[in-house]
């Protein structure tokens, strides 16, 4: 455990070994007055003078002793916090790295509340271990050793009867661990699933609202909150009587110690010096023991939490490469290509061409596999077998920098951050000036959106673009892909949820930003890829057939019956039309 996350350190080791030393040194502090309290009751006992000054130095002592323990604890304390959060940070950006090289689906499995929960509470979590666990329980394990190596020395039958509470003390925290460990899963799982659970429920409140569905998506959120509370409390119901045993017993030192030590006195066998100095360093290991066995729990936990953030490290990522393009062209073929998700076949050895200055429109059922073509084309996944390419170079071969200059991916599902529309316009080229910004927003036909916002294309759009319609939204981010200029343009279904007003507006923007392009179109409704130079009817993740418009109309019963629908829901209209 402690190995996984000090690669992390970097080259602030050295801070923490200063803060273990101070540690030790805090500790050491705390334990020299209860040596000064021996010698002081050592003196009264055997009947030893004391001078006037002694008392008086050996409360000096104690006081100093107390004050620099405090005063080294704090400082220690600061160092190891500084060592923590340093820690953290580069654990954070190496989990942001890894993140960015994962492919999207392996993220959007995990769910929102996962990653977030990774990212801030498991992350926070391992702060302990840093600033305390490691230098405290460092220190405080080689003291209570110094400790009962001395209370040995000075009577081994006395420094045994001290420890005689350890080995039930031991048995209870072990057994508190074992079945700790058991629960800690399920524990683990319903933490995540209600991180996920509160995240799509605050997510998702306007459509709960709209549709009236409180009750059902409040009873699955509640329901995600109690079972975390119920595997809490059954952890903490297993694990309860362990925990008291120990704490109890590791403070019991004196329980064998002080009946049969006082026997031995007074029967002669053991001096009464010593079993006065036993007495005071076993009184002294009462704290270390409490302060190194109350780690222990928590690193149970957080042992668990290091485990889901090195499955994530250790995820496979995509395959990146890091050339610049070559390619001849920007033609884009996707050959003997196959995908799955999980053991789902969605792409199944399927191969096509896209040539540069043409439009080519993908066609097929819900599943057929054209939204996967989309997202495998801009990399989002990697494919299980065969290969994408541009202009004959393969994707994996170039930087993902390279291959988002070259596609540009107008979704459906627009995402606008909470910036204003100037800065989400600004994303398709960060280093674009404001003229060449408000050029692509005036060709994506967005003039008449800032018409009505309060400080026009500075307006804050709110979280997702709440702010915004639909079309809105989509003249965005086809503003983007204008500024953008990318040679190839991929529209993923980009006027499916539009009005018809908006969709005529959206297609002719469509059709210059289109222009000397390598086109390929995902559309429900096909009257807009019917002038395609090409189209592929997908079935099942395969290529059923491909041509013109009217050369698989005769070819293809798919596109027959999807071509005769389409006609009946645009011919169709409500009673009392005109």
């Amino acid at each position: 455990m402690f190995k996984k996350i000090l690669k992390y350190s970097g080259n602030d080791n050295k801070l923490l070994k200063i803060s273990i030393f101070q540690s030790i040194l805090s500790i050491i502090c705390s334990i020299i007055p209860y040596f000064i309290t021996y010698l002081v009751i050592d003196k009264l006992v055997t009947n030893q003078k004391m001078e006037g000054g002694f008392l008086a130095i050996a409360a000096s002592i104690v006081f100093v002793m107390l004050i620099l323990q405090n005063i080294i604890y704090l400082i220690g304390l600061n160092n190891s916090h500084i060592f923590a959060f340093n820690v953290l940070q580069n654990i954070r950006e190496s989990l942001q790295e890894r993140l960015e090289a994962l492919p999207i689906g392996y993220i959007q499995d995990k769910g929102k509340g996962t990653i977030k929960q990774v990212f801030v509470e498991d992350i926070d979590s391992i702060e302990m271990l840093l600033a305390h666990a490691i230098p405290e329980g460092i220190s405080n394990l080689l003291v209570t050793l110094i400790v009962i190596v001395m209370m040995l020395l000075a009577d081994i039958r006395l420094g045994l009867l001290a420890l005689a509470a350890f080995p039930i003390a031991t048995a209870g925290f072990m057994f508190m661990f074992k079945i700790g460990s058991k629960y800690m899963a399920e524990y683990y799982a319903a933490g995540q699933n209600m991180n996920n659970n509160i995240i799509e429920y605050v997510n998702g409140m306007e459509v709960v609202k709209v549709f009236n569905q409180d009750g059902y998506y409040f009873g699955k959120y509640k329901e995600s909150i109690l079972n975390y509370r119920d595997k809490t409390i059954s952890q903490y119901k297993a694990t309860r009587s362990s925990v008291a045993t120990y704490s109890v017993m590791f403070t019991a030192s004196e329980l064998a110690l002080l009946p049969i030590g006082s026997y031995l006195v007074m029967n002669q066998s053991a001096s009464i010096s010593n079993l006065v100095l036993v007495l005071c360093l076993a009184t002294s290991l009462g704290t270390p023991l409490l302060r190194l066995v109350s780690f222990l729990p928590a690193l149970m936990q957080i042992n668990y939490k290091i485990d889901e953030l090195e499955n994530i490290m250790n995820c496979e990522p995509l395959q990146v490469g890091n050339n610049e393009f070559t390619g001849k062209n920007y033609n884009v073929s996707f050959e003997n290509v196959v995908f799955s998700y999980d053991d789902t076949p969605v792409v199944d050895d399927l191969s096509l061409t896209a040539k540069e200055g043409e439009t080519t429109a993908l066609v097929g059922e819900s599943g057929s596999g054209k939204s996967t073509l989309a997202k495998l084309l801009v990399h989002y996944y990697d494919p299980h077998s065969g290969k994408i390419t541009i202009g004959g170079q393969d994707i994996r071969e170039l930087s993902l920098f390279t291959l988002s200059s070259l596609v540009s991916y107008v979704s459906q599902d627009v995402f606008l951050f909470n910036q204003s529309i100037f800065e989400n316009i600004r994303l398709g080229k960060p280093t674009a000036t404001d003229e060449e910004v408000i050029e692509a927003a005036m060709k994506a036909q967005c003039l008449s959106i800032f018409e009505h916002l309060p400080n026009g294309i500075h307006t804050i759009v709110g979280a997702k673009g709440d702010k915004l319609s639909g079309g809105e939204k989509q003249r965005i981010s086809i503003a983007r892909a204008f500024l953008k200029n990318s040679p190839i343009l991929l529209l993923d279904e980009a006027t499916a949820y539009i009005d018809a007003e908006n969709e005529k507006l959206i297609r002719r923007v469509i059709n210059q930003l289109a222009e000397n392009k390598t086109v390929i179109m995902i559309a429900h409704r096909l009257k807009n890829i019917k002038d395609s130079q090409r189209i592929y009817i997908l079935n099942k993740g395969k290529v059923e057939c491909f041509g013109s418009h009217e050369e698989i109309l005769s070819e293809s019963k798919t596109y027959q019956q999807l071509w005769h629908a389409a006609i009946k829901s645009e011919m169709w209209q409500p009673k009392g039309g005109a």
